[in-house]
């Protein structure tokens, strides 16, 4: 999905803002990036430069933007600029989380910009707070963000219909099988078929708890 949208951008079409749902583990942050990465390779394409998009912004959750800082007024001037941005933000459901004026603005501004309506030949302006008001394009911006509590996102049905949504389902056995018997081999760590069977149920839809449990086994075998 990241990928044909990046060709499309490529060839002169529009940045498409994608939300990652799922589990813990399975993935969400690096398909943030890998998209990020893809545009801003889309984006040297379009121009045909070899100068990347030097506006993505990537943030592991809106508590980095929660004071009025470097990182929140980093964030605010690549939205004045546009040129083109895009905004990658983590952990979404924290925007309802101890707010403050800053990530108000920040998710204002989001949940305006993607809305569809309002936009004149593919422009639209958005208020970013009492002060200023910004120009965005459909081919300028976009954002990529990530949660495992979907229903914990503020004002949620409005705000996850300004994106694709992408559902990660949780990995089945015989995946996080597989997956284990990597993560055990790049360790060098020797187990039969039952104890790879019964740490591979411990995952339960997601790697991390298997990192986890293979982080501390080569712990023991070393000590």
């Amino acid at each position: 999905t990241g990928e044909q949208s990046a060709n499309a951008y490529a060839n002169g079409g529009n940045l498409r803002s994608f939300l990652f749902e799922g589990l813990a583990g399975l993935g969400k942050t690096l398909l943030m990036r890998a998209v990020m990465e893809a545009y801003n390779v889309a984006h040297q394409i379009r121009i045909g430069s070899k100068t990347p998009c030097n506006q993505s912004l990537f943030y592991s959750s809106p508590n980095e933007l929660r004071l009025n800082g470097e990182e929140f007024g980093t964030c605010q001037n690549a939205i004045a600029e546009m040129r083109p941005l895009i905004l990658a933000i983590d952990e979404m459901q924290d925007f309802g989380n101890r707010k403050t004026v800053q990530t108000e603005k920040i998710y204002g501004f989001i949940k305006k910009a993607l809305d569809a309506n309002g936009y004149v030949n593919g422009q639209k302006h958005v208020r970013f707070d009492g002060e200023n008001v910004y120009t965005v394009s459909k081919d300028t911006f976009c954002c990529l963000t990530a949660t495992n509590y979907p229903e914990k996102v503020p004002d949620a049905p409005a705000m996850r219909s300004r994106f694709q949504v992408v559902p990660l389902d949780p990995m089945n056995s015989d995946e996080l099988t597989s997956v284990l018997m990597l993560m055990l081999k790049a360790r060098d760590i020797r187990a039969n078929e039952l104890t790879i069977a019964r740490i591979a149920k411990c995952g339960r839809g997601t790697c991390r708890p298997l990192e986890k449990i293979v982080d501390a086994l080569e712990t023991r075998i070393l000590a």
